[in-house]
Parts: C-alpha cells; sequence; structure tokens
C-alpha cells in the first residue's frame, strides 16, 4: 500500500469504540495507596479558591467528546467547557473540560473517557507512530515532579518505566496510533514543556513553599502567565507539519 492509499482509508476518527472497551492501565487497588488522589485531587498543600475542591477535572478531545456525547456516554448533568486553541493550522485544537465528582465510584455508572483510561501516563509518539517518550498527564503530577522529584500518584513514582517496557513492546497502544490522538499528545507535550521552562523561571514561585505555593500558583496558573502561547503555537504548527508529511490532512476543521 502506497502513502497516498494508507492516508486515503486513514479513517477520520479514532476508534473510539476500540478505544472505550480497550484496557492500558490496569493496576488493582492502586488507589488504596494514595486515597484515590486521581479521582479525587486533594493533597495536605492544595487550598484553592477557583480550581475544583472535590472530586477532579477530566479533559476530553474534542473528537472523543463529541462521539461520547452521540452515544449517550456524557451524563445530563454535565457542564462543559471548550477550550480551543488556534494554532495556524487546517483546524484549532479542540478540549472539552468536564468535571467529576464520583471519586472513582464510577464503576458501571459511565464510560471512562481516554484521560481517566491512561492516567498517570500520558504516551508521546513520533510521527511514525514509535513511542518516545511518557509524560503525567496531570499538570499537577507534573509541578509536583519538577518542584519534589516525586508525584502525588504512586503509579507514577513506582511503576512509569516498566509501563514505558510493556508499551514499547507490545500492541496495547495500537488502538492509540491515529495521527490526530498522536498529534493531540505530542502537542500536549510541547505545552507541558513550555510550562516547566516558565516554572522554573518564576522567582516568586521559586522562595514558596507548601500552601503559599500553592495559591500563588493557581493565580499564575488560571491566568496563563505560566504559559508562553505564541511558542505553544509554533511548535504546535512544527508537530502538525510532521505528523501531516506522513498521514496527510488528518485535522478536520474543529476536531
Amino acid at each position: 500500500m502506497t502513502r497516498q492509499d494508507a492516508m486515503a482509508t486513514l479513517p477520520a476518527s479514532p476508534p473510539w469504540e476500540e478505544i472505550s472497551r480497550a484496557s492500558f492501565v490496569f493496576e488493582e487497588n492502586c488507589w488504596e495507596t494514595c486515597g484515590g488522589y486521581c479521582c479525587d485531587i486533594r493533597h495536605g498543600d492544595f487550598t484553592f479558591n477557583l480550581l475544583p475542591s472535590e472530586g477532579t477535572s477530566i479533559l476530553h478531545i474534542g473528537d472523543e467528546y463529541d462521539w461520547m456525547l452521540a452515544n449517550g456516554h456524557i451524563p445530563p448533568d454535565a457542564s462543559p467547557r471548550e477550550i480551543v486553541f488556534d494554532f495556524g493550522g487546517p483546524g484549532p485544537i479542540r478540549l472539552v473540560a468536564v468535571d467529576c465528582k464520583l471519586k472513582g465510584v464510577c464503576g458501571g455508572e459511565r464510560m471512562r473517557p481516554l484521560h481517566c483510561r491512561i492516567y498517570p501516563f500520558l504516551p508521546i509518539f513520533n510521527a511514525q507512530s514509535e513511542l518516545i517518550d511518557i509524560y503525567p498527564a496531570s499538570i499537577f503530577d507534573l509541578t509536583c515532579l519538577a518542584r519534589e522529584g516525586k508525584a502525588a500518584c504512586t503509579l507514577w513514582n513506582e511503576r512509569r518505566d516498566i509501563y514505558m517496557e510493556a508499551w514499547k513492546s507490545g500492541d496495547i497502544l495500537k488502538p492509540l496510533h491515529h495521527p490526530l490522538l498522536m498529534f493531540y499528545f505530542a502537542v500536549y507535550k510541547c505545552a507541558a514543556d513550555n510550562y516547566l521552562e516558565n516554572l522554573k523561571k518564576n522567582a516568586m514561585l521559586a522562595s514558596l513553599d507548601g500552601a503559599a505555593f500553592w495559591q500563588r500558583w493557581e493565580l499564575l496558573y488560571l491566568g496563563k502567565r505560566l504559559f508562553d502561547a505564541p511558542a505553544i503555537r509554533e511548535m504546535a504548527l512544527g508537530v502538525y507539519h510532521d505528523f501531516s508529511r506522513v498521514h496527510g490532512d488528518f485535522l478536520a476543521q474543529g476536531s
């Protein structure tokens, strides 16, 4: 099959039905080691005024949210918040945030989105679908790692390298090899790297610890002061060009 043939047969959307049935991360009762931190973001120093103080906020890729909504998998009481980032490509990056207060008690109650199914790991692929890295799937874990050298999630601290090896040597992540998904993951890496750079450069945050750090951090984070949007936009466009050279124009308007 030629590159043109492969691009012609590429499904417009990732295989969400297959993804919804797949198990990417499974650690029985891992929540007992951290108090269910992934589903109820609690930390002794978290004293947020605006961020959810009970439960957590789950990010859906826009295309995933549309599929889940069309198939009855979004709760009727959900209050989705759309996040759109125009990076200069043929369509914007679109995420949908939905607050969840089930605190992990969701078995049989609702379909778990991809964010939940891969937490605490977010796979980073190159344009050839090769796994090149794993990043924390939470801004909180990313921040704790940068400041303390470990995450609040014990699964990340103890099993990250094991998952990296298992994912690289097997076909567990094959359902995620759609260019739209891999592109979103790669752009996340760009944004995370930019965030870490700005976090380290912030002298005020560097001088704070504990609750004082997180109180100031919340204001800067929500005010988008810890991100350089033009730099992220430029990196995202470069990533898009890398992927489109291999996969064609995979990013439909509104994805």
